[in-house]
Order: C-alpha cells, then structure tokens, then sequence
C-alpha cells in the first residue's frame, strides 16, 4: 500500500477579529489555495487563531510582570493566573 501525506499551509492575509466563522474561513480559503476540503481530510487550527476568533486572547503587555524574572511568589501567582486562564480556553 502507497501512504501518501500532503500538508498545506493556508495563507489568510487579513486579521481575524473576534467572532470570525472560522469554518468558513477555512473551508473557503482552502478551495481557493489547494482545491478544497476533502473526505478523510485533517484540519489543524492554532490556539492563537481560535482564540482571537472567540475574542479570548489576552494581551500580555498589560499583564503587570515583574521587573526582573525571578521564582518570587508573585511571579509563581502570575503562572497560576496564566495556567488558569489556558484552562478556561481549553474548556477541561
């Protein structure tokens, strides 16, 4: 048997502002690019996209870091803060 493994990397020249319909995005982009979608297909998306597109990203320059990186509690409290907020996007 001849496996055969095609990956196509969609290029998407415009932002994507919260609320974009990604499947959409995605299903037309890739009919225009490589043809389309087909049957058996595997889509990979990035947290980065599905994020903004459900306008759940955080800017970290906001985030009050410490001036120099230490292993403080603080700092041990701001991973936490991260970690919990990576959990709420992932919905486990």
């Amino acid at each position: 048997m001849n496996a055969k493994i095609e990956i196509y990397g969609l290029k998407i020249n415009r932002e994507i502002a919260p609320n974009t319909d990604l499947s959409a995005l995605i299903v037309g982009e890739a009919e225009r690019q490589v043809g389309g979608v087909r049957d058996g297909d595997i889509i990979v998306v990035t947290s980065k996209i599905v994020s903004k597109a459900m306008e759940e990203s955080i800017n970290l320059q906001k985030l009050s870091l410490p001036a120099k990186p230490c292993a403080s509690l603080n700092s041990t409290r701001l991973l936490q803060k991260l970690w919990n907020y990576t959990l709420k996007l992932a919905r486990l």
